[in-house]
Formats: C-alpha cells, structure tokens, sequence
C-alpha cells in the first residue's frame, strides 16, 4: 500500500485550530473595544451630568450673592414695599441689563407675600399674577432661599432662586432671579467635547404653549418626533436623523446606542433631570462622535489580525517544511522497504531455479542409480524365464532379482531419508496469514 499523507493528515487540522483561535481573539477584542466604548460613554455621561450640576450650582451661587446686594438696598426696599413700579424699573433695568449681557440672567421678578406677581423686569407688562412654582413655595414654606430647575409652562427650562425679603425678621415680599439653561449645555459641550440636548416629558406640557414658547424664544420644533419626548435645546443644528422614537425608547430602557449620521458614527447615552420638586422631568442627552476612536480601534484590529496571519502563516510553514521532511523519509523508507520485498521474491525465484535445477541433477543421479538394479532385473527374470527346467539355477536369478530390488529400496529409503519428504507434521494451521503470505 502506499504511504499516508502526513502533510494532509495534519496541516488541515491545524489551519482550522489556528483559524478557529483567530476568530475567538477577533470577537474578544471586539467585545473588549465595545465594553471601552461603553464605559467611556458613560463616564463621559456622568461627568456631563456632574458638570450640569456644579454650572447649576455655581450660578445660583451668584444668583443668591445678587439677590443679598439687592435686598440690601434701602430704596429698593422702599420702592418694593410701596409697589411702586416705575421706580422699581429705573432702579433695576440697568442692572437687570448687565446682568443679562454678562451673566445671561433672563428672569427677575418683584413678588408680594400673597405670592402675587408685583412687577417683572424682564417683562414690565405683565403682573398681577399669582406666582406658584415649585421654588416659590419652597420658599415661602421653609422661610428661606430655594432653588432649581423650573419647567415653565412655554416649555422653558429655567434655573430659578428666591429668596424671602425680610426687615426686622419679618417677610414682607419676595425677589425671584432666573436663567434658562441653555447656555450651560454649550458650555458642557466645549469643555467635553459633546453635543447635549434637553428632553422633555411631553406629560409636563401642553402643545399649544409649548408652540408659543417657540414663537416667544424664536426657536424651531417638532412635537410629533418623540411619542413621549419633545427637546427644548440642543447644542447641534438639529438632532441626528436617527434618533428616533424607537432609538429613544432604547435609550429609556437603559441601553446605549450607537448611530451613524452624515459620515459620523455617534455613541448616545442619556442622564436623568431632575426638577426643583424632585421629579423627573425629562433627559440630557449626551451624543459622542466616537468616528475617530473606531477608525483608531478598526487600524488596530486590522493590524492585529495582520500580524496574527502572518504569525500562522509562519508557524504553518514551518509545519509543512517539517511535515513535508517526515514524509519525504517514510516515503523512501517506503521505497526501500518495496525493493526489499522485490528482491527476497527475486532471491526466492533464483533459490527455487536452483532447486530444480539441482532437482534436475538428482533425478538424473537417481535415475542412474536405479537404471543400473532394474536392468539386472529384467535380465534375470528373462534367465529366469529360460531356465523353468533348473530350478537351482532359477532359484539363484531369482534370489539374484531380489538382491536388486533390495539395492533399489534401500537406494530409495536413504533419499527419503535425505529429503524428509515423507515425514508429514500435521497441526491447525490460520489460512488467512498463509494465503497473504503466499
């Protein structure tokens, strides 16, 4: 038979085990690259919503030192417990007008301790309404200033402080302060590197204001893209194309999203807002262009698996060189083996023409030696035949013929003797391995 194929036998194996470990290293690298993703995403995420936090806090820091200067002032006082407007608005437009331009202060109300609006500076006509917000009553339940975001009913997210207007202990007003948040998420934006949108729950508004709130803050919306969700700001020109309904109820369930829109692939996480009252009132969206982070891990991968091919292929090679060797030496050890066995079978022949011929030399020499005894026997018999009238010279042929045919036994009792031939060693005997030998 011929030989096995080594190199079959084995480098067919080992191409798929090393194929086989390639894969598994490809798909933990993957799943190692997008656990990264996701946990950068979310300390991003956090980070976002803890710098929201600290900008919230530190503005109304400065909310709270502008309400103290202003309630320290004795004709601003005079002025508010007379509700007298007009002096109210000489004496706090100028302010308000600074305030506005260099901290962006958009809210300053003058209300009365019946929680009736008595003037607002950012929007002179309007008063005489009853101001019952969340901060608003916080502050006049605790005596004390409050704080925090307010949903307005215009769809306005406004950071708001109110603080109680006392003299000799008593409160006899109270002066509210406020700004919209959208300057915050751009600033978030610069410092991060993120783009953010503020989401809120539609339960929260009403379509109508909501839509005239857009016309009041010259802004553009759309109602109808979120079932449950309608964004007040946004950092970008417009929202990703993608992120739709479907992505966002994704989004609330607690799961990460990656989109691609205009060339960019986006990572879009949310962080829950809160308002002033402790509820949630809607979500910061925060959205990273991570193109540039999967272009860098997608170089990576490419060169990894470059480098791991490569690194196969050599190990294949060597494999095959050494696999290719092994069988170079079994297959002339094959060969050799094969003309072994050609030449016993050609000694074998040689050996039995020597036999025969050796055979033939010994038929000859035995049919000498019994030519010679079988003449003298057809001789004497023929005497023998010939001399019925003597007996004694009959009995003398005859004992003469069986002096001949006793050399002719014996001649042929020594051959049997030299060549064994007639002793026969009968035993069971497998016929499977003397018919494969023969």
């Amino acid at each position: 038979r011929q030989p096995r194929r080594v190199k079959a036998a084995f480098i067919g194996p080992l191409a798929l085990a090393l194929t086989f470990v390639m894969c598994v290293f490809a798909i933990a690298i993957y799943l190692v690259e997008a656990s990264v993703r996701d946990r950068d995403l979310a300390e991003r995420s956090a980070a976002a919503g803890k710098l929201f936090e600290q900008k919230l806090g530190k503005d109304a820091n400065l909310m709270r030192a502008v309400l103290r200067a202003m309630t320290t002032n004795p004709a601003l006082e005079k002025a508010f417990r007379d509700g007298d407007r007009e002096s109210l608005a000489r004496q706090t437009g100028p302010l308000f007008d600074t305030l506005r331009a260099e901290h962006r202060i958009t809210h300053l109300y003058f209300t009365g301790i019946d929680l009736i609006n008595l003037y607002r500076v950012h929007s002179p006509d309007v008063f005489g309404d009853e101001i019952d917000r969340i901060t608003m009553k916080k502050a006049r339940d605790q005596a004390a200033a409050a704080s925090g975001l307010e949903l307005g009913p215009l769809g306005t997210l406004t950071l708001r402080m109110v603080t109680p207007w006392r003299r000799d202990g008593e409160v006899f007003g109270y002066l509210e302060i406020g700004e919209e948040v959208e300057h915050l998420i751009d600033e978030i934006r610069d410092s991060l590197t993120v783009d953010l949108a503020v989401l809120v729950d539609k339960k929260f508004l009403r379509p109508e204001q909501w839509r005239r709130g857009l016309g009041m803050m010259q802004r553009t919306g759309d109602w109808e893209r979120f079932a449950t969700h309608v964004a007040l700001a946004q950092t970008s020109e417009q929202l990703p194309a993608a992120f739709d309904r479907q992505m966002l109820g994704g989004l609330l369930a607690g799961r990460n999203a990656v989109i691609e829109d205009g060339g960019r692939s986006l990572h879009v996480a949310l962080v829950p807002l809160e308002d002033a009252g402790g509820r949630h009132i809607g979500e910061l969206v925060v959205i990273r262009d991570i193109a540039g982070l999967q272009a860098t891990f997608r170089r990576s991968i490419i060169t990894v698996m470059l480098v791991s091919l490569l690194v196969a292929a050599g190990v294949l090679a060597i494999f095959y060189f050494a696999l290719d060797r092994v069988e170079r030496d079994y297959q002339r050890q094959h060969d050799l083996e094969l003309q072994i066995l050609r030449l016993n079978t050609d000694h074998n022949r040689i050996l039995q023409l020597e036999k025969l011929s050796a055979l033939g030399t010994m038929v000859g020499g035995i049919a000498h030696q019994l030519n010679n005894p079988l003449v003298g026997v057809v001789n004497m018999a023929q005497l023998a035949e010939r001399e019925t009238d003597n007996p004694q010279q009959t009995r003398e042929l005859l004992g003469e013929i069986r002096r001949a045919g006793e050399d002719c036994r014996a001649f042929v009792h020594r051959m049997l003797e030299f060549s064994r031939v007639s002793c026969f060693d009968s035993k069971p005997t497998p016929m499977a391995p003397l018919i494969e030998d023969t």
